[in-house]
């Protein structure tokens, strides 16, 4: 465990050697288990719910996103499809700061075959902060939940070959800060709870073994 901790910290770019070893590593043994492994990267466009008062990152701001999905198909027109990723969320301010949050995801999605290879992919995702910070440095103090849960919905197609694209849409629906509180406007000796939603879309590209 404390061997993979230390290669999780190393950055974004060993993470997607990383997963990308395990992917090719558990490849010859997709058919025997019947199910499909599907190795994604892709890029994001995140931001944040506007907070109350009309303020808060609810530019977009780029990012990336990698990971890998296992497909169990159900019928010849439905499959469940678990997954795993890293992705860079946040958004950007009016100012132009940038806020940025990674998580490490895990999405439970059904797929849903509409005509050969095209497709439809919904359901719930949990995510799991890994890092927060502004403009490159990170917060000493943490402003957002450990734990993000949302609904991730796409329209994708699937190649005969095994290559696969995907456009998606996240949206948070529990409120990300971490009890942020300001001062009410109706009553100043009150303090008001705070709350921001995360959103982003991703398009990503993968192979199906």
């Amino acid at each position: 465990m404390s061997t993979f901790l230390r290669v999780w910290r190393a950055g974004a770019w060993t993470r997607v050697v990383a997963l990308a070893a395990i992917c090719l590593l558990s490849g010859p043994t997709v058919a025997a288990r019947g199910f499909d492994i599907i190795p994604r990267a892709g890029l994001t466009m995140a931001s944040m719910s506007k907070i109350d008062g009309g303020y808060g990152y609810s530019k977009l701001a780029p990012g990336a996103s990698v990971g890998v999905a296992f497909e169990f198909p159900s019928t010849s027109y439905l499959s469940f499809e678990p997954g795993i990723a890293f992705s860079m969320q946040g958004g950007r301010a009016e100012g132009g700061s940038d806020f940025r949050m990674n998580y490490l995801e895990v999405p439970i999605n059904a797929k849903i075959y509409l005509y050969k290879g095209l497709h439809l992919l919904v359901g719930p995702q949990v995510s799991f902060k890994l890092y927060e910070g502004s403009d490159g440095e990170k917060h000493v103090e943490n402003l957002c939940r450990t734990v993000d849960l949302g609904v991730d919905a796409g329209i994708g197609y699937q190649f005969e070959k095994g290559f696969n694209v995907t456009l998606s849409y996240y949206n948070g629906v529990i409120n990300a800060l971490e009890d942020v509180y300001a001062i009410s406007e109706d009553q100043v000796d009150e303090m008001k709870k705070l709350s921001s939603y995360n959103r982003y879309l991703r398009v990503s590209i993968g192979w199906r073994f």
